[in-house]
C-alpha cells in the first residue's frame, strides 16, 4: 500500500489529477511478486472545460440591448472553467465575419481554473453593433457555439 500512496501523493503534490483502479486483495494475491504495484493503474484524467455567464443565465443564445446595458461594462461576462486547473490554457472568443473566425476576447485560465472573457457590442464605428453574430468559444482543441444579438 505505500507503493499506491507515494506515487499518489506524489502526483497531488505535482498538480496532477490521477485515477488509481485497484482490482481487489484477490487480484493482488495472484499479481506476479516481481512486478510490486501491479495492480495499480495511475493515469491522468483528461481536463473538462464548461462556461457561465457572470449573470447566472446558461443559454447559448443571447440578446443585448444598448437600452438595457448601456455599455460593455455592464454586460455579462463569459466564465470559463478547467477541471482539473492544471495544465492552464488559453481561451478564445471568437466571431465569425466574412467567412473567418476573428479574436475578441482571450486569456489563460488562472491556476484556480478560470478564464473570463468580455463581449465587446461596439462596432467599428463607435456605436452600438445591431446585429446577430456567431461567436465559438475555443479551448484546447474544443469549441461551443453561441448566437449572440446586440441591439441599439
Amino acid at each position: 500500500m505505500r507503493i499506491i500512496t507515494a506515487a499518489l501523493r506524489s502526483a497531488i503534490v505535482t498538480g496532477a489529477v490521477v485515477a488509481v483502479a485497484i482490482a481487489g486483495p484477490a487480484a493482488a494475491a495472484s499479481a506476479p511478486t516481481e512486478q510490486p504495484g501491479a495492480t495499480e493503474s495511475l493515469a491522468p484524467a483528461a481536463q473538462r472545460f464548461y462556461w457561465e455567464w457572470s449573470d447566472g443565465v446558461d443559454a447559448k443564445k443571447r440578446t443585448f440591448r444598448e437600452s438595457d446595458y448601456g455599455t460593455q461594462a455592464t454586460l455579462p461576462h463569459l466564465l470559463v472553467f478547467a477541471e482539473p486547473a492544471r495544465p492552464q490554457q488559453f481561451v478564445k472568443l471568437q466571431f465569425k465575419k466574412d467567412g473567418a473566425w476573428r479574436r475578441e476576447d482571450a486569456g489563460l485560465t488562472s491556476m484556480s481554473g478560470k478564464a473570463t472573457l468580455d463581449l465587446n457590442p461596439y462596432c467599428q464605428s463607435g456605436g452600438w453593433c445591431s446585429g446577430v453574430y456567431r461567436y465559438r468559444l475555443l479551448v484546447n482543441g474544443q469549441y461551443t457555439l453561441f448566437t449572440i444579438t446586440f441591439r441599439n
